[in-house]
C-alpha cells in the first residue's frame, strides 16, 4: 500500500523509520536492548512516519469501515511454577489466611484445573465474547536453556486446541534465538514438530532484538512476520509506524523479506517499567489507540 522508498526524500523521517541510530548504539541494557530513552527520534506516542505516509498515499482500508485494527497477542513464558516457587506461593497464601488459594497452589503441579497459569481456555473464552481472536507465542526451549519451563511437546494438545479453534500458534524465541540463526531454526523445528504444521509468526522473549540482524535471521528461517519490534520500557511507536510494514536493512540497502507487526502496547510495560496504576494504563492506551485511529 505505501511506497516506503518515498521516505528517502525526507532524511529525518527515513532515518527514524529505518532506525539509523540502532546500528551502532553506544549503550544497550543487560538484554542487549536499545532502550527508548536513548532514542533521538520524535516522541514515541507520535506515529509520525505512518501519518506522513497516510497524508501522501491515503488511508488503508480495514473491514467494515473500521479506522484501525489491533493484533492481540500473548507470550507464553511459564505455564507451571517451579517447585520452589510453588512452595513459596503456597506459604505466602497460608500466612495470609488464604487457605483455599494455598491448597490450590500446592495442588497446581498435580492438577491442571488448579494451575492458575493453565488458562488458555479462559483467555479464548474471554476473547470470544468480544468476537476477537489472538496469537499465542510459545517458548520451545530445552532443559538447561535460560527460562526453560516445559518441553513444547508436553503442551502439544494445547497447541492443537488453540489452532483448531482458530487462534494462532507462534514461536516465542528464547534468549539466544534473536542473535543465533542455528538456535532459531532449532526452536522453530521443535514447535512445528509439536504442532504438526508450519509456524509463521514470531516474537522474541524479553523483546530482545538486533537491527537488522534479527529480521535477517527470521526471514532466513522462513517466518512470514515478526512482532518483536517495540519498546519494553515504553509504549508507543518505535520507528514512527502504527501500520504493518516491511523493514529496511541499511547495511544491505534493501528491504527484508518479512512483515513487521509493531509492538505498540505491552501490559508489563505499565507496571514493571512505567509504574503506573491500572487507571493510568487505560488512559495511556486510549491515547495510543486514538492516535492510531
Amino acid at each position: 500500500m505505501f511506497d516506503l522508498m518515498a521516505l528517502t526524500g525526507n532524511p529525518e523521517l527515513w532515518d527514524h523509520f529505518s532506525r539509523d541510530e540502532e546500528y551502532a548504539p553506544e549503550f544497550v541494557d543487560q538484554y542487549g536492548r536499545f532502550r527508548s530513552w536513548m532514542s533521538r527520534g520524535p516522541h514515541p506516542f507520535e506515529p509520525v512516519v505512518s501519518r506522513t505516509l497516510v497524508e501522501r498515499f491515503g488511508r488503508p482500508t480495514w473491514p467494515n469501515g473500521h479506522t484501525f485494527a489491533i493484533c492481540l497477542t500473548h507470550d507464553v513464558d511459564c505455564i507451571r511454577y517451579s517447585i520452589p516457587k510453588t512452595g513459596f506461593e503456597t506459604l505466602v497464601a497460608a500466612r495470609r489466611g488464604e487457605f483455599r488459594s494455598a491448597l490450590s497452589m500446592a495442588m497446581s503441579r498435580l492438577s491442571r484445573s488448579r494451575n492458575p497459569l493453565w488458562n488458555f481456555d479462559d483467555i479464548m473464552a474471554m476473547e470470544e465474547r468480544y468476537a476477537a481472536q489472538s496469537s499465542f507465542f510459545f517458548l520451545a526451549l530445552e532443559p538447561g536453556d535460560q527460562d526453560y519451563n516445559v518441553r513444547i511437546g508436553e503442551v502439544r494438545e494445547v497447541l492443537h486446541e488453540v489452532e483448531r479453534r482458530g487462534w494462532e500458534v507462534g514461536l516465542h524465541g528464547g534468549h539466544k534465538a534473536w542473535i543465533n540463526l542455528t538456535t532459531l531454526r532449532k526452536e522453530k523445528d521443535r514447535i512445528e514438530h509439536a504442532l504438526g504444521s508450519a509456524v509463521v509468526g514470531y516474537r522474541n522473549h524479553y523483546l530482545r532484538f538486533a537491527v537488522p540482524e534479527t529480521w535477517r535471521s527470521l526471514a532466513d528461517a522462513g517466518f512470514v512476520y515478526d512482532t518483536t519490534f517495540g519498546w519494553a520500557d515504553q509504549i508507543g511507536f518505535r520507528n514512527g509506524m502504527c501500520h504493518p510494514y516491511q523493514p529496511y536493512d541499511r547495511n544491505a540497502q534493501e528491504f527484508v523479506d518479512i512483515v513487521e507487526l509493531p509492538v505498540v502496547i505491552m501490559d508489563r510495560t505499565f507496571d514493571r517499567y512505567l509504574g503506573v496504576s491500572d487507571e493510568k494504563a487505560f488512559e495511556l492506551s486510549r491515547v495510543i489507540l486514538d492516535r492510531t485511529a
